[in-house]
């Protein structure tokens, strides 16, 4: 169960910087 629960947080932290990521691509290819 602790194994899950690590395991979601670590994908979701994961998908927020992906999220980041993305934006700041997105921010670089519309602005440069």
């Amino acid at each position: 169960l602790k194994r899950l629960v690590r395991k979601t947080i670590g994908f979701s932290r994961s998908e927020e910087m992906h999220d980041k990521v993305i934006g700041t691509f997105i921010e670089r290819e519309f602005y440069h």
